[in-house]
């Protein structure tokens, strides 16, 4: 009876592994997609540090019904100092276009876009508006009650997009103030009024005489007049009444009748010592032979 090869013996050791080779170190980008990646890390971590959280539905409610004392004695070039502090503390958390956010919030209420001003927006048709200044949009226009409040609500805005911080409860917050207003002139009462001309008057006799008197100076210096100004001598014209009619002159001689012209004897061409007229008659004297 045949029998089986017997199997090879095993080893009981394991064999040793194989070391697996080492990978491959990846290709290095090209420095111009290195530098942007780079920035983009930089962005994207500045962001995640610095973006704001979006300003709550609740201040926007709070702003636009701003301001909340309406009296006759306030305005929006005097608002209650209260609505001011409200106002200036909201907005430093605004990001410019919230703020404009705010400004089309409150023009769909009807109000003037400026957080201060009581008076309802201004309402002119159609697409233009002509003004002294120009033409101008109308819808631009429509956002404030009148000029002096867009310059007031621009004022801050301005400030949004170029900001300066102060501190503030150990944090950076936006500088804001509110636009310093222009002085309005009181109004003139009757007797003020008549006071003032008459001191233009007074001052207008005066520079009168001034300049009289500069003008005679003037004429003296023209004149050579060393001892100063030249003096005014008051000339009076009277008419003559004594004067005699003028009578034409009458011939000595009746020879000489034929010599006058209307009253006047003619010596033209006529020899003194002789009365007989002599042949260069008509012949000037400085061309005679």
């Amino acid at each position: 009876m045949s029998t089986a090869p017997a199997p090879a013996p095993r080893g009981i050791l394991k064999k040793a592994a194989v070391a697996a080779p080492p990978p491959a170190e990846p290709t290095p980008l090209p420095r111009e997609q290195q530098i942007t990646l780079h920035q983009a890390q930089q962005l994207q971590r500045r962001l995640e540090e610095e973006i704001k959280p979006p300003v709550p539905i609740e201040t926007f409610e709070r702003l636009t019904q701003l301001p909340r004392v309406r009296r006759p004695s306030l305005s929006a070039a005097r608002p209650p100092p209260d609505d001011v502090r409200e106002f200036l503390n909201a907005v430093q958390d605004f990001l410019p276009r919230e703020y404009s956010d705010l400004i089309e919030e409150r023009n769909c209420m009807g109000s003037c876009g400026y957080a201060l001003c009581p008076r309802p927006r201004r309402s002119y048709e159609g697409e233009y508006k002509i003004l002294k200044t120009g033409i101008a949009k109308t819808a631009d226009l429509n956002m404030w009650c009148s000029d002096e409040c867009a310059r007031r609500a621009l004022y801050i805005k301005v400030q949004l997009d170029n900001p300066s911080y102060i501190r503030k409860d150990g944090q950076m917050v936006v500088k804001l103030e509110l636009r310093e207003e222009e002085p309005k002139s009181s109004p003139q009462k009757p007797k003020d009024k008549v006071d003032e001309l008459a001191k233009t008057l007074e001052q207008l006799e005066v520079d009168k005489k001034t300049q009289t008197t500069k003008d005679a100076a003037s004429l003296a210096a023209e004149r050579g007049d060393v001892g100063g100004l030249a003096r005014q001598v008051e000339v009076t014209i009277h008419e003559k009444s004594d004067v005699a009619p003028a009578k034409a002159p009458e011939p000595e001689q009746e020879a000489d009748m034929h010599l006058f012209i209307e009253g006047h004897k003619m010596t033209f061409g006529i020899d003194k010592d002789s009365d007989e007229e002599s042949d260069d008659d008509y012949l000037p004297s400085t061309i005679r032979l």
